[in-house]
């Protein structure tokens, strides 16, 4: 119970420490993708081909167009006989129009014959018009390609590192194992027991480079590969469908939707080249990678299964790519638009990119290894302070903080300062009550300080102490899931959200909890501080430039109280003890 002494509380600001529970690209690293063995992840992909319905076949048709079709009509006229060119002149003398002109309506009115031949209804090259089927089939493309934008969205697009990663992992075994020894500190550590902190970080890192080294040609030519599917899937399924699918309006005369080329001419070209870039189907390996991370938040479900789920997600592929396929087959697009912009120097081009996937790859790595590293020298530094602890306490029971989630106990409130709370609570109840507290309140209940204001200080620090237990379990209840906290954490992660959502309100409660926990373990280290200055004072040590000043019956305390002094030293030593552990401890949870 706190002394009803005078007491001045002073009002003092807590700082609120910005805790954020991560749950986003590294959330990635500790669920269903890293924690798949290496050997399970090839069974899985050995599978997904055994029940593969995915042909093999190209998604794109028209054939590359050769160089001395890449002229413009100026050129294809100076190709031509001398008598062809002859009898064009003979017919523009009676058509009124050059030469050239009169060839170039004929060759565009050829090519729009052939595409009418090719696929009927689509395209008329009269009236320069894309017609509904043309809008039929655009919209077909739309629905397969949002199918990877939502696989993309949920898989490579919150962590392209990890991802090609774990592609890594498939098509190249060999480096990733390399890789993998590179992240575990741990082993490093046991094949030289004498080696500090920062020698291990180089071991893992040198490792890692020599492991890198390993990656062959080949291996960057079939995660290129890799990298350029994703990057046209990304493209196509991001493609601005809908503004093109917005152009086409009722056209009385064949009553149906139709468009003029010219006003989606760009979005035409860009479409081509994404879908001549998007040549041949994404491979086994890719799809796999893809299906695990889209498969990711349902991996915790009770009834999941990987097995149908990626089954599921591979006949969702194989109706999308044939659906690509279908539209490819269907619509001569290169001619379409060479007809369409009387331009026949139009030809499909690669769109850029895919060349990033090695850093992203390496990039990874670095920040896996780093992190892996940073977990063991925490657990060094964990180990280090169970033994100061089992000194410190003299081998009694450590007391822990009961709803506080922990490594036995990983269902609990994800409360930070958890550990330096479990520390103060065993502090309270082995050191504080036994040991510190009858002669602190000695110096309160019977001590005549010279100053006022020395006194006041040393009650409301004292009872700080006094408090320290009550205030700890009052959070804890406050956690539990009967608590205030408890409960609202708990109902909010029942919430049928959308995940951002539910991990803000997560992290909203999260950082109330902390913000009280932080509060104790502060007020605990001030009051450590000030006791340590009061009680320097009292034995007459300069403390705060004479801030703090004796006891005016010091010497009748000293005489009726066995070893006051050296008590009151020892005193000293625990609080400051008190002080150095929470500093370790939040060294060693925040790295």
């Amino acid at each position: 119970m706190t002394l009803k002494r005078p007491t001045r509380r002073r009002i003092e600001n807590i700082t609120d420490v910005e805790y954020s529970h991560t749950m986003a690209s590294s959330e990635i690293l500790t669920r269903l993708a890293s924690n798949l063995p290496l050997e399970e992840r090839h069974q899985l992909l050995e599978r997904l081909k055994g029940q593969s319905v995915l042909t093999s076949d190209p998604l794109y048709f028209e054939e590359a167009p050769q160089k001395n079709a890449q002229l413009d009509l100026k050129g294809h006229y100076g190709a031509l006989p001398w008598y062809m060119r002859f009898w064009y002149f003979l017919k523009s003398i009676f058509g009124g129009k050059s030469p050239i002109k009169v060839f170039e309506d004929q060759y565009v009115a050829d090519l729009g014959k052939k595409i009418e031949e090719a696929a009927p209804g689509i395209f008329d090259y009269k009236r320069i018009r894309l017609l509904p089927p043309f809008h039929q089939y655009l919209t077909g493309l739309k629905e397969a390609a949002r199918f990877f934008f939502d696989a993309l969205d949920m898989g490579f697009n919150k962590d392209k590192g990890a991802f090609y990663a774990f592609l890594g992992s498939l098509e190249m075994p060999a480096v990733h194992k390399k890789l993998s020894v590179a992240a575990n500190p741990a082993s490093f550590a046991e094949q030289q027991p004498n080696a500090s902190d920062s020698e291990i970080r180089r071991l893992c890192f040198e490792t890692m480079e020599k492991a890198l080294d390993g990656v062959t040609d080949n291996d960057k030519l079939v995660m290129y590969t890799n990298a350029r599917s994703l990057l046209c899937l990304k493209q196509l399924s991001s493609f601005l469908f809908d503004r093109m699918l917005m152009a086409f309006t009722n056209d009385p005369a064949i009553k149906g939707n139709s468009c003029p080329l010219g006003t989606v001419r760009d979005q035409l070209i860009n479409l081509n080249n994404i879908l001549f870039s998007l040549r041949n189907p994404p491979s086994m390996s890719l799809l796999g990678s893809l299906f695990i991370f889209v498969l990711q938040d349902k991996a915790a479900e009770p009834d999941f299964d990987i097995n149908r789920g990626t089954g599921g997600l591979l006949k969702k592929t194989e109706t999308s790519l044939g659906t690509i396929r279908e539209f490819n087959k269907n619509i001569p697009l290169t001619r379409i638009i060479r007809c369409g912009l009387r331009d026949m120097t139009v030809i499909p081009r690669e769109i850029p990119g895919g060349e990033d996937w090695y850093m992203a790859y390496r990039e990874h790595w670095k920040r896996f290894i780093e992190a892996k590293y940073s977990d063991f020298v925490k657990g060094r530094r964990h180990d280090e302070l169970k033994r100061i602890f089992s000194d410190f306490f003299k081998g009694k029971q450590f007391r822990t903080i009961e709803h506080s989630a922990s490594d036995d106990k990983a269902d609990g409130f994800p409360l930070r300062g958890n550990y330096s709370l479990s520390f103060l609570l065993t502090f309270f109840t082995v050191v504080f009550l036994p040991e510190l507290n009858m002669l602190l309140r000695v110096i309160l209940v019977d001590g005549e300080f010279a100053r006022k204001e020395n006194e006041l200080d040393f009650a409301d620090w004292y009872n700080d102490f006094i408090r320290l237990e009550n205030d700890i379990q009052r959070l804890d209840a406050k956690i539990s899931p009967s608590g205030d906290i408890g409960k609202r954490y708990s109902l909010a992660n029942q919430e049928v959200t959308a995940l951002p959502v539910k991990r803000r309100k997560l992290q909203i409660i999260i950082e109330e909890a902390a913000g009280e926990s932080l509060g104790i373990i502060d007020t605990t280290k001030k009051a450590s501080k000030g006791l340590i200055d009061i009680i320097n004072g009292i034995l007459l040590k300069d403390s705060r430039g004479a801030k703090y000043e004796g006891l005016v019956n010091y010497d009748a305390l000293a005489a009726r109280e066995m070893s006051f002094a050296e008590n009151l030293e020892a005193a000293t030593l625990r609080f400051k003890s008190v002080i150095k552990i929470l500093d370790d401890i939040d060294i060693m949870e925040t790295g």
